[in-house]
């Protein structure tokens, strides 16, 4: 009972009103600004022509706003896996029976550190395949290294464990 009759109390309105002449004030002042600033700099093509056929179906301003914020967020997004993804890639982790990440790409001459984080469990690093690497024996803890000279697909797996299996694609 007590909270309808705050709802419609004579405070609550002038509240609200005071809200939304502050809101309208705000919204003029950010408009005006806007035209005297100089505009952002332009994003590359690709992104530019994705923005406007998304925004050329959008009717009102802000959704255009909101489609607009959707497309950079999204890029922004995608940067930072490929930011993680060049940072982590040459590292294989051996973790709860399974290879991280199951496929990798390199670039040739580089080198690829194999990491055991699966506590007591014992994995090696068998080569299997066309092209080939010397494969690392049976063990439960440590890293070892290998370094990729030719192009190709080296396939490799645990022989300790079915299905745990990995690929790297040397470029």
């Amino acid at each position: 009972m007590a909270h309808q009759t705050m709802l419609k109390s004579p405070m609550i309105g002038i509240f609200r009103t005071n809200m939304r002449k502050m809101n309208v004030a705000l919204m003029q002042r950010e408009r005006t600004h806007w035209r005297k600033t100089r505009p952002p700099p332009r994003a590359p093509n690709v992104i530019r022509r994705a923005v406007a056929a998304v925004v050329a179906g959008m009717k009102t301003r802000s959704q255009r706003l909101l489609a607009i914020c959707a497309i950079a967020a999204a890029a922004a997004v995608g940067q930072a896996a490929g930011v993680s993804q060049a940072a982590s890639a040459k590292t294989v982790t051996l973790r709860d029976i399974a290879f991280s990440p199951k496929s990798l790409t390199v670039s040739r001459g580089a080198t690829v550190t194999f990491r055991w984080r699966d506590g007591d469990t014992p994995h090696n690093v068998t080569s299997r395949g066309a092209k080939r690497f010397t494969s690392i024996a049976t063990r439960e803890s440590g890293s070892r290294s290998r370094t990729f000279t030719k192009a190709g697909t080296y396939r490799y797996v645990c022989t300790l464990h079915p299905g745990m299996a990995g690929r790297i694609t040397v470029r």
